[in-house]
């Protein structure tokens, strides 16, 4: 099968030498809870129910020519110890949408939230909110340390997020439409929904890359560990993550131009992730911050883990992700889950 996506790229002239420079990518994300009922799941439009983005990275700069001026802005900020090889620029566009867990009045065939109170405020629930967000991001690639690892390839993160909390999001109607379409029950409780309000979230991680790939080895193994933040009105909070891929062929999530790459573009792996959150706000919980609104206590410390499979070629890569997340306010009864679909065409 291999061998047959091979001559088929090379016949529509898509698949050429192997470089370990970015090229330009078009970047979808779904998160959404109902994707998991045909694995035995339950429909529920709970807590965070839907997450949709696109995002477009630009293909590594190349001297003066930059996208939102990624190379002078990744340049000029501090390095703390990378050797930076290459730098790029991207935008994203995304909404989010987060409901307490009885959004309806009466049955449905997905038997979600039947409840007498959905009209009314669910003070011990989580509040409804929407987000609709323009995000500008940068990135850099080099050779930094770690632990007394030395020349380990590395990546910096930056982005600014620009949007607008509340009904501007345009949430509600996405969910009252979606469910129409669908036949599900009508979501009645999005009049106490946040405010309208500025969003403003200032976003950077840096990722380290452990490659165990060999061209003569059957498997190979990435181990990726991640630290970042969140500072703004939206979110305000600190990250640590881990990643570990085991699959066959070229299986990186990024990769620099000194980079010897052991394979031809073509991948496929199983991952699993686990990521720490310390929060100091999230207005998902915390509620509005310059008016008064609905809002619960939430947990300081939040968890979450992913199981997945993905894969890659030199023109397309997805990943599938089972992604459960521990309870974020104090009176919340269940852990949610949710699947994400992510698809990337690269150019």
């Amino acid at each position: 099968m291999r061998p047959l996506l091979k001559i088929a790229a090379l016949a529509i002239g898509l698949f050429g030498s192997l470089s370990a420079k970015e090229k330009r990518s078009f970047e979808l994300r779904w998160d959404n809870d109902s994707f998991l009922e045909p694995f035995g799941g339950k429909y529920t439009d709970r807590h965070y129910t839907q997450g949709l983005s696109f995002r477009y990275w630009h293909h590594d700069d190349e001297g003066t020519r930059c996208f939102l001026g990624s190379s002078d802005l990744m340049n000029a900020l501090f390095h703390f110890g990378m050797d930076v090889e290459a730098t790029r620029g991207g935008i994203s566009l995304g909404q989010e949408m987060y409901t307490p867990e009885d959004i309806a009045f009466g049955p449905s065939r997905f038997g979600v939230g039947y409840s007498l109170d959905a009209y009314q405020l669910q003070s011990d629930d989580r509040p409804y909110a929407g987000y609709l967000y323009l995000e500008p991001q940068w990135e850099r690639r080099g050779l930094s340390s770690l632990f007394g690892f030395e020349s380990v390839v590395t990546r910096d993160r930056f982005s600014v997020a620009l949007g607008v909390v509340g009904p501007a999001s345009g949430a509600d109607e996405v969910q009252r439409r979606w469910h129409k379409l669908f036949n599900g029950v009508e979501p009645v409780g999005w009049r106490h929904q946040l405010d309208n309000e500025f969003a403003f979230t200032l976003h950077g991680e840096r990722t380290w890359l452990f490659s165990t790939a060999e061209k003569s080895a059957p498997l190979s193994f990435n181990l990726m560990p991640t630290l970042g933040f969140d500072l703004g009105n939206v979110s305000t909070r600190l990250t640590a993550g881990l990643e570990l891929r085991a699959g066959v062929g070229d299986i990186h999530k990024f990769s620099i131009p000194s980079q010897e790459l052991s394979d031809d573009g073509f991948g496929c792996y199983l991952f699993a992730s686990a990521e720490g959150w310390a929060v100091g706000r999230n207005i998902f919980l915390d509620g509005n911050t310059f008016s008064d609104s609905h809002s619960v206590d939430k947990e300081y410390w939040v968890g979450e883990v992913s199981l997945g499979l993905g894969f890659q070629t030199p023109i397309f890569d997805g990943r599938l992700s089972w992604v459960k997340r521990s309870n974020e306010f104090k009176l919340q009864d269940e852990a949610n889950s949710y699947l994400a679909i992510e698809a990337k065409v690269l150019f």
